[in-house]
């Protein structure tokens, strides 16, 4: 079986030594050939700037297509057509749209903001000028109602003319293979890409899966706390991701997408272990950034 295709999502630093880190991140991690790297947007837009810097940087100095997330959460259109102009001059060709974290009510006086990832695609569409990726959730959305609801707004994403999702990260391996038959059976035609977050930290992954409705399993958990020596939970942290993406790999999955969290180690070894190497890359990326 050939090795999986890969790509890397990075957040802008706030710091000179977050800045120094993460470009010592990005020039490890680029010698895997991804198909494509993501930059993250800052909540409510009120960090935009910082978002828009690294994107500049990463499409001026490397030659690796540069995805951009769009949060509309707190814009209005207009904002939304600035952020996309701006976008678009530095030769971003794909948007990862999504909401954001919500915003409060339109204050009375002012223009409409946009309220769902939906909103935003629409606007999108209507440019014509960006390829679309979206966000999903194998373990529901917070706010969805039900499994079905879920995946209807996922079916309406790709009306809209999204080609692929992006997963939030999970670790139930079973219960993301199902919720991918129930999106095919639905007839959502979009290329799923798992989001993958290798554990360095048990403490910190538990805190972040609270926070977005991920689910850590308590065996898993155990197993990391059962693990004392550093090295040693560098190794499971290493296996565990290997064995999902493995097993994903058997199961017809061609790409993922690995939250880096601007750090190389673990991702740069979880490529190792896939077969991902600085010698052997995959041979073409199935989402044309």
């Amino acid at each position: 079986m050939t090795a999986p295709n890969l790509s890397f999502e990075f957040f802008p630093p706030k710091t000179e030594a977050q800045q120094r880190q993460l470009w010592r991140t990005y020039g490890t991690l680029e010698t895997l050939n991804p198909s494509f790297v993501s930059v993250t947007w800052g909540a409510l837009g009120a960090e935009s700037q910082p978002s828009l810097d690294l994107v500049g940087a990463l499409t001026r100095e490397t030659s690796i297509p540069v995805v951009a997330h769009l949060a509309c959460s707190g814009m209005t259109e207009a904002d939304a057509h600035r952020a996309l102009d701006q976008l678009g001059a530095m030769g971003v060709k794909r948007i990862l749209a999504l909401r954001g974290d919500a915003d409060s009510a339109d204050a009375a006086g002012k223009p409409r903001q946009l309220r769902h990832a939906t909103d935003l695609m629409e606007l999108i569409a209507r440019r014509g000028d960006f390829k679309m990726s979206v966000a999903a959730y194998p373990e529901v959305h917070p706010e969805s109602d039900s499994v079905e609801d879920d995946i209807e707004w996922l079916a309406r994403k790709a009306e809209l003319g999204a080609t692929d999702a992006v997963t939030q990260f999970f670790f139930d391996t079973d219960g993301f293979l199902r919720w991918r038959d129930a999106v095919t059976r639905r007839g959502v035609d979009l290329k799923i890409v798992p989001g993958i977050l290798p554990i360095g930290d048990i403490e910190k992954v538990c805190r972040f899966a609270s926070s977005c409705g991920a689910n850590v399993p308590d065996a898993m958990i155990k197993r990391f706390h059962e693990v004392e020596n550093h090295a040693d939970r560098t190794r499971l942290a290493i296996d565990v991701a290997a064995e999902m993406c493995t097993r994903l790999h058997a199961e017809g999955i061609e790409q993922f997408h690995i939250y880096t969290l601007n750090r190389s180690g673990l991702t740069f070894a979880l490529a190792n272990a896939l077969g991902v190497t600085r010698e052997v890359n995959p041979a073409a990326a199935p989402i044309a950034a």
